[in-house]
């Protein structure tokens, strides 16, 4: 009974002692040279033009296959590239993998995230790489490191990611 007492008796101190001090968290900010842009610089630099995208080959590999992966290609990168990205076909061919190459200019980061989800459904693509200068989805938020209740300086954060 005694051992049950004490067990409740930590469970319950337990939560108190281990609470995280958030002021001591290490803020993450950029470190590059310069400082980055915002959304709207992006727009600005990068207007959204028609979509335009077209497969152009599809290997399968005569090893136990490992699944399929998609290689998005930036359209005006493909010409010179071609040499490197046709290595990095063979390549992956050769470890077991399907790759499947498209070329893309234009369009949204909706759009390229349809055309992601289309090859997950239809072709169950096991991961994709992104090439060249595609449409970027963009993310916002308010830090409040130092948990004080007012935003931080800058208090909105914009930052392009990769979540598609």
């Amino acid at each position: 009974m005694r051992k049950i007492g004490f067990f409740l008796i930590l469970l319950t101190t337990l939560p108190a002692w281990a609470q995280m001090d958030y002021h001591k968290t290490v803020v993450t900010r950029w470190a590059g040279p310069g400082q980055p842009g915002t959304y709207a610089e992006y727009l600005a630099s990068h207007p959204i033009l028609p979509l335009s995208w077209s497969e152009l080959e599809r290997r399968s590999s005569a090893l136990d296959q490992t699944g399929p992966v998609l290689v998005v290609v930036e359209d005006s990168l493909y010409a010179p590239l071609q040499f490197e990205l046709d290595r990095y076909l063979d390549d992956l061919t050769a470890d077991g993998w399907e790759p499947i190459l498209i070329t893309m200019s234009g369009g949204t980061p909706e759009d390229l995230r349809g055309i992601l989800q289309d090859y997950w459904v239809n072709d169950q693509i096991l991961g994709a790489l992104l090439v060249g200068d595609l449409p970027v989805s963009w993310f916002e938020l308010y830090e409040d490191w130092d948990n004080d209740g007012q935003p931080d300086t800058p208090y909105q954060v914009q930052f392009p990611c990769d979540m598609y």
